[in-house]
């Protein structure tokens, strides 16, 4: 799968590395959006609860994807 996503003048190694750091911005994006979220949203226990766990789970699954990758 990961040699279809790039060029063909791509070797692997270089689109290993392409492939991690756009996961890389995938995942931080998706962290900036929780936190964000997290902040202009109104400050309601459950709620707060509820996006810090996201954030929890969003931690263990950043360094399981870079192993992965």
């Amino acid at each position: 799968m990961l040699l279809s996503l790039h060029s063909p003048g791509m070797d692997f190694e270089s689109a290993v590395w392409l492939h991690s750091h756009q996961s890389i911005h995938l995942f931080w994006n998706i962290f900036r959006l929780l936190i964000s979220k997290v902040l202009s949203h109104s400050f309601e226990p459950k709620v707060i609860f509820i996006w810090l766990h996201l954030i929890y789970v969003c931690s263990l699954v950043i360094p399981l994807a870079l192993k992965l990758f």
